[in-house]
């Protein structure tokens, strides 16, 4: 895939917006090329110890997750394996 600076950044920016929105305790997370997509690992503070996901996101998932449906479809795809790591509201 060629890829630009910018657009790995951006992807960063959006992928880094989504885990804010679900209000995870101390995580790190990293993006990086795979298959034509994107490839997310994100490693989070559970109860149990700090865990690894990972998850897959087309390019055009993450250029457009500015449209709500599209967010809210990696919202909700991500929400669940990664509950195990939200704060207490």
């Amino acid at each position: 895939m060629a890829l630009s600076i910018e657009e790995l950044s951006r992807a960063r920016e959006v992928v880094s917006g989504l885990l804010e929105e679900l209000h995870l305790s101390n995580y790190t997370f990293d993006v990086e090329p795979r298959d034509g997509g994107w490839e997310i690992q994100i490693e989070c503070a559970a109860d149990s110890g700090w865990v690894t996901h990972t998850f897959a996101a087309t390019r055009e998932q993450l250029q457009h997750c500015d449209d709500a449906r599209v967010r809210q479809q990696l919202l909700d795809a991500w929400a669940g394996p990664l509950a195990a790591c939200q704060c207490a509201r």
